[in-house]
């Protein structure tokens, strides 16, 4: 009997390629059940991203902290590196909501997203006082730098006459009537693994993450590659 027409032969070729079959379906499943993981992720970072923004209505704590976002946002679309003190400190900021670096030059920020309130001259000696003290903290670590440091406050409200003429006396930078619009909250990042991940504000350490690219909702980053 030849060889190719054996029982146990055409057996082995049954269950083989049942077997291959089987490893087909187990491929096809975990491919779908990946879609659907991602799916819900996405799903998921939206609803926090909706959250959050409808938050800034109703809580003081949000509606501060997503307006350091933004104009930390703004910064950076200027080529500054911000670091989110206020943030990060709370109320151990010492004033300094965000600090922004740029070559030699550093930014010293103050938010004030406020509903109606001016901004009054205290806030513009606060300000400057928290400015030259970290000028004196840099000399007294390098008594050699070269570093100009600028005190900018941004404020959803205006600044009263006296506040104005403190601010140009004491070299203060301020921009009024700058109001909290909405900006791309997702930071995407590359880790030191090589993973490429987005991040949303109610994340852990969303604040230290060094964005290499933003996007307006989480779609938008899982389509470019991105997973949380």
């Amino acid at each position: 009997m030849n060889w190719f027409d054996n029982p146990i032969t055409d057996i082995y070729k049954k269950e083989a390629s049942k077997f291959n079959d089987d490893i087909k379906k187990l491929e096809s499943e975990k491919l779908a059940l990946e879609d659907s993981l991602k799916s819900e992720q996405q799903r998921a970072a939206q609803y926090l991203l909706d959250w959050v923004w409808e938050k800034r209505l109703s809580d003081n704590v949000w509606k501060g902290r997503l307006y350091e976002y933004y104009i930390g946002y703004l910064c950076e679309s200027k080529g500054w590196q911000v670091q989110y003190n206020g943030v990060t400190n709370g109320v151990n900021d010492k004033g300094r909501d965000l600090i922004c670096n740029k070559g030699n030059a550093v930014l010293i920020v103050q938010c004030k997203n406020w509903s109606k309130f001016q901004v009054y001259e205290n806030e513009i000696y606060q300000l400057a006082g928290t400015v030259q003290a970290y000028k004196l903290d840099l000399l007294a670590k390098n008594p050699q730098a070269k570093v100009k440091v600028t005190g900018v406050l941004c404020t959803s409200t205006s600044l009263s006459p006296e506040a104005k003429n403190a601010a140009k006396t004491l070299g203060i930078k301020f921009r009024e009537n700058k109001t909290l619009q909405q900006f791309p909250m997702v930071k995407a990042t590359t880790d030191n693994n090589g993973e490429r991940r987005y991040y949303v504000p109610t994340d852990p350490d969303y604040e230290n993450v060094v964005a290499v690219q933003r996007f307006n909702n989480a779609l938008s980053a899982q389509n470019a590659g991105f997973t949380r």
